[in-house]
């Protein structure tokens, strides 16, 4: 069972906390260099909370570690209910750094 389904069994207060406990244990696990380990349960904790300011984040994270896939699939996904310049701009380094500079161009 993923999280999200999971989560579709558990009260708000509840999601709320299991959100933050995967976020607080991606953030110490970032602190201290192992920043892998932590998109792990970032990514748990946005697949509990999918909003689009978690996505953000999330791709961003899997930008910073070079994680190119990742970052184009959460960016896209939080543009569709962000529209910021600066998800634009990160998606379109993002898709370049991964080899689709047409797309790119398109983001930027």
């Amino acid at each position: 069972m993923s999280e999200r389904q999971a989560a579709g069994k558990l009260k708000s207060e509840d999601l709320d906390r299991m959100t933050e406990i995967f976020g607080g244990l991606g953030m110490g696990l970032w602190a201290m260099g192992e920043k892998k380990q932590a998109a792990q349960f970032f990514a748990r904790s946005c697949e509990a909370d999918p909003s689009a300011s978690c996505r953000e984040k999330l791709g961003k994270i899997y930008f910073e570690i070079e994680e190119w896939d990742g970052a184009i699939r959460e960016l896209a996904a939080a543009i569709q209910e962000k529209k910021d310049a600066n998800l634009y701009a990160v998606l379109g380094m993002a898709l370049m750094k991964k080899g689709d500079i047409d797309n790119a161009i398109g983001a930027f």
